[in-house]
């Protein structure tokens, strides 16, 4: 198994990190002769949204607090469908586990995550480090409970969630990771893996890799398997944090084989200065009317 001792993701390329609203609002002064001086300075004005809304990032998109919350990346269909889980879990003794898996739809990527996997480097490391910290990510009770108004959650739905008041709880419990050099071959539902899933503890979200050899028989590449598992009221919430973990590992490389920081992807994000509106199409003037009679 392997382990992760610190964050790999340090601002490279010699640019010092700096709040990310500092940064947002020179670019926005900067192009107010496009986008005019008054939505410029009304966006980035103290106490506007678009201040409030940036001004716990540093340069590099990390939150100058640390960690993430669990509730960041979820959306409130996971709130709404949350009565039906729960519904359906007590109609099996409170007893529906389910896996979900990362489905990574590009090939390359695919093959990038899996030779990371096997040879070691920056990718896997970044990898490791973004599933451990999911770890952190704690559940703010009110925040959730605000997104739950109206749904009749029980207490102990919440608190299987959230943790008890005062005791917050991680969006993971149970980390497993595959060694660099780790090539695991296995069938889908083998007796190996339900003897494994058998083992953890009824409540807690296991999150777990598994490197795939290719199969030249088979025709397959190489894959990384990337799964959470655990009750099926808390694998919800941990499917959409687990996709960004992996995606902003796969970004960040990119951006650095690129040689491109953080804040000037961003940048182009935010503001693609090359994009330029085409003219309206020329208005054409209404027919005449017609003559009145004599």
């Amino acid at each position: 198994m392997a382990t992760v001792n610190q964050s790999p993701m340090q601002q490279t390329n010699g640019e010092t990190a700096a709040p990310l609203a500092d940064a947002v609002r020179t670019e926005l002064l900067g192009l107010s002769s496009e986008l005019g001086s008054d939505a410029a300075l009304c966006f980035v004005a103290p106490g506007a949204a678009g201040a409030l809304a940036l001004a716990g990032f540093e340069l590099d998109g990390e939150l100058s607090s640390g960690n993430l919350p669990a509730c960041a990346f979820n959306d409130l269909y996971k709130w709404s469908m949350l009565p039906v889980i729960r519904s359906i879990e007590r109609d099996h003794a409170d007893d529906v586990r389910v896996v979900f898996a990362l489905n990574i739809r590009s090939q390359p990527e695919r093959d990038a995550l899996a030779r990371a996997a096997a040879e070691g480097g920056t990718l896997h490391a970044r990898v490791n480090w973004a599933l451990s910290a999911l770890s952190r990510r704690l559940f703010d009770r009110s925040v959730f409970m605000g997104a739950a108004e109206g749904l009749g959650l029980d207490a102990q739905t919440v608190d299987s969630i959230c943790g008890p008041a005062g005791a917050p709880r991680a969006l993971l419990d149970v980390l497993e990771l595959d060694a660099p050099t780790a090539q695991v071959r296995r069938t889908r539902n083998s007796p190996q893996q339900q003897a494994e899933r058998a083992v953890p503890t009824k409540d807690l979200v296991t999150v777990r890799t598994r490197l795939e050899a290719a199969d030249a028989v088979a025709g397959t590449s190489a894959r990384l398997h990337v799964e959470a598992e655990g009750p099926w009221h808390r694998v919800t919430f941990m499917e959409t944090p687990l996709m960004q973990a992996v995606h902003e590992s796969l970004l960040r490389e990119r951006l650095q084989h690129e040689g491109t920081t953080y804040a000037r992807w961003g940048k182009a994000a935010r503001f693609p200065t090359t994009f330029t509106p085409s003219p309206p199409p020329p208005r054409t003037p209404p027919p005449p009317p017609p003559p009145r009679p004599a």
